[in-house]
């Protein structure tokens, strides 16, 4: 419920739960709405939370985004196993990008060495650093 004012909300909130209560194919849910989401609707209804400068639907529509643009190529699927092959991907694709992210600042042994090399060039003094000639081979 994108509504963002809290008359309206409360208004079109209590229509939505008279229909889903009088449908005994969706009574279960609509009570299920009523005890642990209306109850609360100042938790999570926008029209509550207009002034805090966020948006909490922002990564939720990102990644429907990338769901239906890089995974559909923005076409419906009407079948299930197809939507849960899909999900499975996404979701190997997100944690796998995860993992790269956490193990980026890892150190290798060979940057460690590069690393551990030029600490120690840093503390060469100046006066013990001499010039060499190139040494010509082969003339």
């Amino acid at each position: 419920m994108g509504e963002q004012e809290e008359e309206n909300f409360q208004r079109s909130a209590k229509l939505l739960l008279e229909e889903l209560v009088e449908d005994p194919d969706t009574r279960e849910l609509g009570d299920y709405l009523e005890k642990y989401y209306m109850k609360r609707a100042n938790v999570w209804a926008l029209c509550y939370r207009k002034h805090l400068g966020i948006n909490t639907n922002m990564y939720l529509e990102a990644l429907h985004k990338k769901i239906k643009y890089s995974y559909l190529n923005g076409k419906k699927v009407r079948r299930l196993d197809l939507a849960i092959n899909v999900l499975m991907k996404i979701t190997r694709d997100i944690v796998f990008e995860r993992i790269i992210k956490l193990a980026g600042n890892v150190e290798t042994r060979k940057m460690k060495n590069i690393r551990i090399s030029h600490v120690a060039s840093e503390k060469i003094e100046h006066s013990d650093i001499s010039s060499l000639k190139p040494v010509v081979v082969g003339k």
